[in-house]
């Protein structure tokens, strides 16, 4: 029983982060084996335990009346991708509630018991079929325990549906991506190009479909942007004639005797000055931090910048389509960070990240699919 968790574990695990080792290999600028390693190290400390305790337990659940083995199945599994999801540095990537992104009726509980809700009802229904394969005589008991459950599920989902927001006001936005090669974000030399390509782009677009309000991805400014007049000034003559703000990720640096630096978003005024700043709150192990201490190998030198430092809370930023709640890459990946937007009076939700130098889709619609969860 624990072998076939551990085997089900990997495959699952190389089925949906196949783009991993080569992505490794790309911005550590080493050997596609350390992208492996990497790969196989994380998989199995953080996935192959989870899914080796829910095989055992499940071994036991399966000699339950039929109703509690599904309904205590599907809990089971729950427990399983909440413990990958926090344990250690955490790991919520692939989660199955997210399989139901576009299933509008589905998703709608979300609101309730969040991405783990929506996990219940799949692996429910799934339980369900596979009892009612492996034992017909179980069949008629275990169908109906998941027909009752997704039943008040999509009644949910209709009820709110049918509330909608009929009193939300509509204003245009204009997202950018420049698409600027990674090898090139922190090249000095290459800061006011760089920065060239989004005005232009942003140019076009605000001349093609006028926007309160322009977003461009996570670390698209490759200069610390608050010590940079002239760049700013250089962002203003877009923003200017369009009365358009900004919203765009880049370092922050303190001004402390000993530098420490954020990950940041910046809200831009029409002029080009920063009026708002949200620092990154959940940072990417390996990346953004390094949770064993030195690892020399994998410690690339972006500019100054080795380590970013984790922010402080910050309200929304105060942005011309309302307050807007930031996630930064990987934190979209997380509830919480969208939860305490929210309570914070979050109107919209904005996510940063510059992925595209993976070169996987697969794995930017499932970052995405995960994004439209935290909504």
């Amino acid at each position: 029983t624990l072998r076939v968790g551990a085997l089900v574990a990997m495959t699952g695990t190389t089925a949906t982060v196949s783009w991993m080792p080569p992505a490794v290999a790309i911005y550590y600028a080493q050997p596609i084996a350390i992208g492996v390693g990497l790969f196989v190290g994380i998989t199995v400390l953080m996935v192959v335990p989870p899914f080796m305790a829910f095989a055992a337990v499940y071994h036991r659940l399966a000699r339950l009346p039929a109703p509690l083995t599904v309904l205590g199945g599907a809990a089971a599994w729950v427990v399983t991708e909440y413990l990958r999801a926090n344990l250690w540095t955490g790991n919520p990537w692939a989660l199955q509630g997210y399989t139901q992104v576009g299933v509008d009726h589905v998703i709608q509980v979300a609101d309730l018991a969040g991405v783990y809700g929506v996990t219940f009802v799949v692996f429910l229904a799934n339980l369900a079929v596979a009892e009612a394969i492996a034992v017909p005589r179980r069949a008629a008991a275990a169908l109906s325990t998941a027909l009752f459950v997704l039943g008040a599920v999509l009644a949910y989902g209709r009820f709110r549906l049918a509330q909608g927001d009929g009193n939300a006001a509509s204003v245009p936005v204009t997202a950018v991506q420049g698409n600027i090669d990674l090898g090139a974000h922190w090249n000095s030399d290459l800061f006011g190009r760089n920065l060239d390509t989004y005005l232009r782009l942003t140019d076009q677009a605000l001349r093609a479909t006028p926007s309160r309000v322009v977003v461009w991805p996570e670390a698209a400014f490759t200069f610390f942007l608050e010590t940079e007049p002239l760049y700013q000034e250089a962002i203003g003559l877009v923003l200017r004639p369009h009365g358009a703000e900004l919203i765009a990720g880049g370092p922050q640096q303190s001004a402390a005797e000993t530098p420490v630096y954020h990950n940041a978003a910046f809200l831009l005024d029409p002029a080009g000055a920063p009026r708002a700043r949200y620092d990154k709150r959940q940072l990417l192990p390996f990346a953004e931090y390094f949770p064993f201490g030195a690892t020399a190998l994998l410690r690339r030198t972006f500019g100054r910048v080795q380590e970013f430092a984790v922010g402080d809370p910050a309200p929304p930023l105060p942005s011309a389509a309302g307050p807007a709640g930031v996630l930064i890459c990987n934190e979209a990946l997380f509830p919480d960070r969208a939860r305490e937007a929210a309570r914070e009076g979050a109107a919209w939700l904005v996510t940063l990240t510059n992925d595209t130098w993976i070169g996987s889709r697969q794995f930017a619609l499932m970052a995405a699919d995960m994004a439209v969860v935290r909504a």
